[in-house]
């Protein structure tokens, strides 16, 4: 009897909530295809979003009355995964797909795809399920084991960090672009550089971070580009612990864990030889981008089920703002995720236009603007501190607005083949039942932190929408993989002993399943960075010539040259947001500040590609050159 009423609330639950989920996708494919690339990305990201969310409410609301009353909540919300899971093997068909062989995985292509023959990617997929299958039945009956996990979890976290670790970015000219933007920053800061400058960093005010612990390296003789190296490597290790906590705390069965935790694995050791990224210290984004969502993420579940008093409003919002500090656009999602999850945990669902709802509504708001200010006069306490100044509000906010927003990366949406259409999805179907469910229970402790961790997902999202190169998925990377843990973990725990509930296990072993193949590009990662971007002894050498050559407090300037002189813990004098976007994008206030020190200076070192971009370069000659690893640079002196 049991069996057959599980069946029924399976039966009811696909057709109350996969048939609107159903009509709601094929909405936004509609919508995206007509669309796209003829009005803003990001525009048409939110439209999308919001026809998605307002046909699969329509649809549910429509449907009820024909299905009558569900079977009891705590049946109907273990078979309402199967919705989320069938959304989520569109990603699974989307992997199926064969790329251009001449191009490989390039800006258009998949990022959670390899390219292999299609019978052999099939017959990897499937001997993987069946380990994780395996895995996941024989670690199951056991309960969960917290040692077992943190033996397993420890070294293999401390591995991908170490593919992170970047201390020398001179491997070549095209796949290290990544690092100048992003050290130089903390270059200048820790040679407590006036933020005011322009060297205001296009990915947020995060060299702050890096102040005080490579600071403590120095004092023990460590050299500026390892310590910034180092920091950022363990900036990953608190962002995959974060990732684990929530996975941890969702996922009674071991398996289940091991396998999300080899998942983690994917964006770090892919096997495609083609895609160079891995290669790059592009991963550098991996931990930019998601450690403060994972954060953010790891709050919210620790404080489900508890009371959500002050203390702990007070750490979510502090967490928001130093997650703004960090990052302007990353940092405004989290406080956008916060603030909802405190909203909808402290709401009255009985009387949800009460005065008292909408006092909590102002108050949400109130503290989501005290976190923005708050991390605008850390800033400026910084560059007063340096330089008795202060930093300007729009300077702060800069590259969501302010004189040198220009720069901002955009481009074409990618085609609805691509892997973004079926992760979109999948977040927007797990958002769509997480609040039905979320209304439908009233459990609030539970409920809400899967939903934020959703939405969450989707506020990320639209930074892959406003530069949609694809490999910006890893933004969401995380949030995928902790919720597909969940309902796996959720499927297993109500349905395993079903026939049902054993297809959609396999179903979503699957697809994770595909993620855990990533670890079989660990050897080839590893050993391309023991030859490359860890022999640090190089570079310091190169660096140690440059320091007894160079006189001191020379001008310096140009693609690597912040690198190098880190190495030689020394100031470059020239505080400007990054040589890689002044090369490409030759803007003009950059150019212009740069020019003004070239003409005040009586030499200078270069990259020597960078100085015919400066009109006063030409005042100078080439007095001695030098070359690493094909780099070409120079001291100049006047005429």
């Amino acid at each position: 009897m049991s069996g057959s009423n599980d069946s029924r609330g399976l039966r009811e639950s696909v057709s109350a909530h996969f048939l609107p989920v159903l009509l709601s996708s094929l909405a936004f494919a509609l919508f995206a295809a007509l669309l796209r690339n003829r009005i803003p990305n990001l525009m048409l990201y939110a439209a999308a979003c919001l026809l998605f969310f307002a046909v699969f409410f329509a649809a549910s609301l429509a449907g009820r009355p024909l299905l009558g009353r569900l079977v009891p909540e705590s049946r109907s919300d273990h078979a309402a995964v199967a919705v989320v899971i069938l959304t989520a093997a569109l990603i699974m068909a989307n992997f199926f797909r064969e790329g251009r062989p001449d191009q490989g995985a390039d800006f258009n292509e998949s990022l959670f795809r390899y390219q292999v023959p299609v019978l052999v990617w099939f017959l990897l997929v499937a001997v993987t399920t069946a380990a994780c299958c395996l895995l996941v039945k024989g670690l199951g009956r056991g309960g969960r084991r917290p040692l077992l996990r943190l033996l397993i979890s420890l070294p293999y976290i401390c591995l991908l960090s170490c593919t992170v670790w970047v201390p020398n970015i001179f491997y070549s000219h095209y796949t290290f672009f990544h690092a100048h933007p992003y050290y130089s920053p903390i270059y200048d800061v820790l040679n407590l550089a006036p933020l005011g400058e322009l060297n205001t960093p296009f990915y947020g005010h995060y060299a702050i971070f890096f102040l005080l612990p490579c600071k403590l390296m120095g004092l023990l003789g460590i050299q500026h580009n390892i310590a910034a190296a180092t920091v950022l490597a363990t900036c990953n290790v608190v962002t995959l612990l974060a990732v684990l906590y929530c996975v941890d705390k969702s996922v009674k069965n071991d398996g289940i864990f091991i396998i999300a935790l080899l998942s983690l694995g994917d964006v770090y050791l892919m096997y495609v030889q083609k895609l160079f990224y891995i290669k790059d210290v592009y991963l550098q984004t991996i931990p930019h981008r998601v450690m403060f969502p994972a954060l953010a993420c790891a709050l919210m579940t620790a404080f489900s089920g508890r009371t959500l008093g002050k203390g702990r409003v007070s750490v979510l919002y502090a967490l928001a703002a130093l997650s703004f500090l960090w990052s302007t656009e990353i940092g405004l999602v989290c406080i956008a995720s916060v603030s909802l999850y405190v909203f909808l945990r402290r709401l009255d669902f009985a009387s949800p236009l009460s005065l008292a709802n909408l006092r909590l509504l102002g108050i949400c708001a109130a503290l989501a603007l005290a976190s923005v200010l708050s991390a605008w006069l850390l800033v400026s306490a910084y560059d007063f501190a340096v330089s008795g100044k202060g930093v300007p509000f729009m300077a702060f906010m800069y590259p969501m607005i302010g004189p040198s927003s220009s720069i901002a990366v955009k481009g074409p949406l990618p085609d609805l083949q691509r892997t973004w259409l079926p992760v979109t999805l999948f977040l927007l179907a797990a958002t769509g039942i997480c609040a039905v469910r979320l209304l439908e229970s009233g459990e609030k402790g539970r409920a809400v932190a899967p939903f934020c961790m959703s939405v969450l997902a989707l506020g990320l999202l639209s930074y892959f929408m406003n530069n949609p190169v694809q490999i910006n998925l890893t933004i969401v990377f995380f949030q995928v993989i902790i919720l597909l843990a969940i309902l796996l973990d959720f499927i297993l725990s109500g349905m395993g002993r079903f026939r049902a509930g054993k297809v959609l296990s396999v179903a979503v072993i699957a697809v994770m399943s595909v993620f855990v193949l990533g670890n079989a590009g660990m050897k080839e990662v590893l050993s391309d960075r023991r030859a490359t971007a860890w022999k640090a002894r190089g570079l310091a050498g190169f660096a140690k010539t440059l320091g007894e050559e160079i006189p001191e407090g020379t001008l310096a300037f140009g693609w690597g040259v912040s690198d190098l002189f880190a190495a030689a813990s020394r100031d470059t004098g020239m505080h400007v947001l990054d040589w890689v976007n002044i090369m490409y994008d030759k803007n003009p206030v950059f150019l212009e500040h740069a020019n003004g020190l070239v003409e005040g200076a009586d030499s200078f070192f270069a990259y020597e590609e960078s100085v015919p971009m400066i009109p006063a370069g030409k005042d100078f000659v080439i007095s001695r050159e030098y070359e690493y690893m094909g780099w070409k640079f120079a001291l100049y002196t006047r005429k």
